[in-house]
């Protein structure tokens, strides 16, 4: 499980490693929507998706990702976190 809080942000991976699936669990802080992207080892973004405020957790679907480790980044407002995830 990966867990990281700063600037009012939370972004929370559970299972990390993944297999098949992680649960992203995520605050913005009083934002309303905010933009969720995947990058890999290379740093090129190999997902994105606009999540919502009104929901509290997004799964992202980890079966058409290679192996290896990635980033799950959470952006709104300026702000931005990171947290890694490997999946296996």
């Amino acid at each position: 499980e990966s867990y990281l809080r700063a600037n009012g942000l939370i972004l929370e991976l559970s299972p990390n490693p993944a297999s098949n699936y992680t649960l992203v669990k995520y605050d913005l802080n009083g934002a309303k929507k905010a933009l969720l992207s995947v990058y890999d080892i290379r740093g090129m973004k190999v997902f994105e998706t606009e999540i919502l405020s009104d929901r509290l957790s997004f799964t992202l679907d980890t079966r058409q990702l290679v192996k290896g480790p990635y980033v799950v980044r959470l952006s709104t407002n300026g702000m931005e976190k990171s947290v890694k995830l490997l999946v296996n």
